[in-house]
């Protein structure tokens, strides 16, 4: 077997939004501070606001092209090592609706599950996992729901 696995990919999976979906967000987020506002609770609606005002520019960035390399010494995106000890498990999700994920559980707490799109034009899923098996252990892991959920709403 090969001493390396190399692919690139997008960092996410990109979809145009329309400006109805930036003045669907717009409104939502003024009507909830508006209702914030109105019960007291002015800084939480100002909070409202500027996750709003995230959430719309967040909304309009594309996807950086990355390059992805596992070896016997760690994961690699693009040219930062992560050492294997620096991840607890690892799963390879597969699913018919949907490209494979490598999932790693992390040591930490600001990014507790990292997510690579795993690109089958140019690789097999299954060699990843091969591979990752002799150096992390393997458990199932889940997208949390709140990754699910900004998948569902374009992000």
């Amino acid at each position: 077997m090969s001493d390396r696995i190399r692919w690139s990919g997008y960092e996410f999976e990109y979809r145009e939004k329309t400006a109805d979906w930036f003045w669907a967000v717009g409104i939502i987020a003024v009507s909830f501070a508006a209702v914030a506002i109105i019960y007291d609770n002015a800084l939480f609606g100002v909070f409202i606001l500027i996750a709003g005002a995230m959430m719309l520019s967040t909304a309009r960035k594309e996807p950086r092209l990355l390059d992805y390399e596992v070896t016997d010494k760690g994961i690699i995106i693009n040219n930062v090592l992560h050492d294997h000890l620096e991840f607890k498990a690892f799963f390879v999700s597969q699913s018919k609706y949907a490209p494979p994920k490598l999932l790693l559980r992390t040591n930490k707490w600001t990014v507790p599950v990292l997510i690579i799109p795993i690109e089958t034009d140019y690789i097999d899923a299954e060699k990843v996992r091969d591979f990752l098996l002799d150096y992390i252990p393997e458990e199932k892991i889940d997208e949390s729901l709140s990754m699910k959920f900004m998948e569902l709403l374009g992000f």
